[in-house]
């Protein structure tokens, strides 16, 4: 049962990675709300913002890159999210 969040996220990315977007949005929110304490979860998120802004809903890319600020600060993840904030807001306005 430990490898089952891996597994989890696999299957999330793999679909991600057949843009298959709509079936990793599901799966990665069902990781959140089967392991939301795992230490995955901060990638689960970065997942899941990077994917709202390939199908073009800024408004949930900016939305999952503030909870992610929020959530897991002094970690990678949050500086990643500080940097994708930034560059969405640029891309909202135009």
């Amino acid at each position: 049962t430990d490898l089952l969040p891996y597994a989890a996220y696999a299957i999330a990315k793999s679909y991600q990675g057949m843009e298959d977007y709509n079936s990793a949005i599901i799966k990665l929110k069902d990781f959140i709300s089967a392991w939301p304490d795992h230490f995955l979860c901060g990638q689960v998120y970065s997942s899941l913002a990077y994917i709202y802004q390939k199908k073009g809903d800024l408004a949930l890319a900016i939305e999952t890159n503030e909870k992610i600020t929020v959530l897991f600060p002094d970690t990678g993840w949050a500086e990643e999210a500080k940097l994708k904030l930034s560059s969405l807001s640029t891309e909202k306005g135009k």
